[in-house]
């Protein structure tokens, strides 16, 4: 019986990147993707009124009463979709990405192939066609079919297995921005294997091609903010992981980052020592729990 699959798109105020990224799953034909679950996250720029005019019988849209980040918006899709419907894959995305058809097919490829593993990223493109930086996956083994292990990944084109989420949990929303994603994945590889699919081709349309948490090369004003989650975030996620080394690499990465801003020229330089200083001592007291699935598989 073929595999049944539901897109997790989650939008925040970007109805110009909604207007692309929702009609390119659109397109995709309903033997391949079944139910399309869109999660607003109190937008105010019309997102509203825009999702009332589709028409699309396997659409599902759910307002949230407040902003609750993409880690939040992401929690609540998976919860949505674990509780809500009886489909096998969650296909998780932001609302820059740009889908296809055969991003879904290739993935879909991969299922056949290794039909046990908890989740599936597809190859990440920036619009200019090169790698996209905050996307990028490190292969651990190359296992054919153009197939290779991973550890993590992020909510950039990314197939879920349903029964894994019944052991893993759903995503920590408490994150609300950044590295939600990584230690989502994370979780999940310690339930069964990831993979990277290099067939699986998508776009994500950044503004520019950074990697994620690059402090040092930041110079939008308006988005140091941001990074005060990074800090924070890190450090939980190293503290869930089992190896030592694997514990301590964020506090080794946090004081490399530190270092860089303080002793090499970087534009907005003091905001952002005070958001390393204030994201990581943040972080040292930062335990939210795992919501885990009840009354389901």
């Amino acid at each position: 019986m073929a595999e049944t699959v539901a897109a997790i798109i989650v939008t925040y105020n970007r109805l110009t990147k909604l207007k692309r990224s929702l009609p390119s799953l659109l397109e995709i034909p309903d033997n391949k993707l079944q139910g399309i679950l869109v999660i607003d996250n109190d937008s105010s720029d019309g997102t509203k009124d825009y999702l009332k005019t589709l028409q699309d019988h396997r659409l599902s849209i759910l307002h949230l009463k407040e902003n609750t980040g993409g880690a939040g918006g992401f929690n609540a899709g998976v919860k949505y979709f674990y509780r809500k419907t009886n489909w096998d894959y969650a296909w998780v995305m932001d609302d820059d990405t740009l889908v296809s058809e055969q991003a879904l097919s290739k993935l879909l490829e991969a299922v056949s192939y290794k039909p046990d593993a908890a989740f599936y990223a597809s190859d990440v493109r920036w619009v200019d066609g090169s790698p996209a930086l905050m996307n990028l996956v490190k292969p651990i083994a190359d296992v054919g079919n153009g197939l290779y292990e991973i550890k993590k990944a992020t909510f950039v084109s990314l197939l879920v297995r349903r029964q894994c989420i019944s052991q893993a949990g759903f995503p920590q929303k408490e994150y609300f921005i950044w590295g939600d994603d990584m230690e989502y994945t994370e979780r999940l590889g310690r339930i069964a294997k990831g993979y990277f699919v290099s067939g699986s081709k998508v776009v994500h349309e950044i503004e520019s091609n950074i990697a994620a948490g690059d402090i040092f090369h930041e110079k939008d004003s308006n988005r140091l903010p941001r990074y005060f989650y990074e800090y924070r975030n890190r450090l939980l996620t190293g503290r869930r992981r089992t190896k030592m080394m694997q514990k301590i690499r964020p506090y080794v990465h946090t004081m490399i980052d530190f270092a860089k801003v303080v002793f090499r020229r970087t534009k907005y330089k003091r905001e952002k020592i005070k958001i390393i200083i204030s994201g990581t001592k943040a972080g040292l007291v930062f335990k939210p729990i795992i919501e885990y699935p009840k009354g389901k598989e």
